[in-house]
């Protein structure tokens, strides 16, 4: 049971960021093939980077974990130090395309919260990641894998066959890491707890605002 037990423990979070990687697969292919086929217009080269940046952020997810479940700490420790190369980068290029990129009226409004939502969350995320790394393994996966949720919204507003809004997923997003905590712990952990308390009431918050600046326009 022991050893059933650690391989869960090891292959979780593997298993999660897979699935992180496949929505971000689902939500963007269709619009990658439009641009690359022509239907759809080829956007600026900065919208391209953060596509390549983000897409890079899944994939070394995927692989610093995997790297866990079969036990190569040494490299999974070499390889983490990309995340935090590239986690700066992804910060600049969503101020950057929040600033330039704004549409007008309410759902420029809105927009704006989730581009600042992005911001704070994913950079709190990572320097929570980057200042337990090493002395806090529990801690640090935990805020690799919020850190991951955060421009998952992205994905989810585009795929537009799910039912019900993008705020519903990007909470149901919480509950592999909720469960696996009451299971193996009993209780939430801290970073667990409090992490993914901040992106519920972010969530509520832009959902409830959403609604009323509707209900103001209407």
């Amino acid at each position: 049971m022991s050893g059933s037990r650690g391989a869960t423990d090891r292959w979780f979070f593997a298993g999660v960021a897979g699935f992180f990687l496949l929505v971000a697969i689902v939500g963007f292919a269709p619009n990658s093939v439009a641009i690359l086929s022509g239907t759809k217009e080829n956007p600026a080269l900065v919208v391209h980077v953060h596509a390549a940046a983000m897409f890079s952020w899944l994939v070394l997810f995927l692989a610093q974990a995997s790297l866990i479940g079969v036990g190569n700490r040494q490299l999974h420790s070499q390889l983490g130090r990309a995340l935090f190369v590239l986690g700066p980068i992804i910060v600049a290029l969503m101020i950057y395309l929040a600033v330039s990129r704004f549409p007008g009226g309410e759902r420029g409004a809105i927009i704006a919260a989730v581009q600042t939502e992005r911001v704070i969350l994913f950079s709190s995320f990572l320097i929570g990641a980057a200042i337990s790394r090493g002395t806090n393994d529990d801690a640090h996966k935990r805020f690799i894998l919020l850190a991951t949720i955060i421009p998952l919204d992205a994905a989810f507003n585009r795929i537009t066959w799910l039912p019900g809004a993008t705020p519903i997923w990007m909470i149901a997003l919480l509950l592999p890491i909720v469960t696996y905590d009451l299971i193996r712990l009993g209780k939430l952990h801290i970073v667990t707890a409090v992490g993914g308390g901040t992106i519920l009431l972010f969530w509520i918050g832009i959902l409830t605002w959403g609604v009323w600046l509707m209900s103001e326009t209407s």
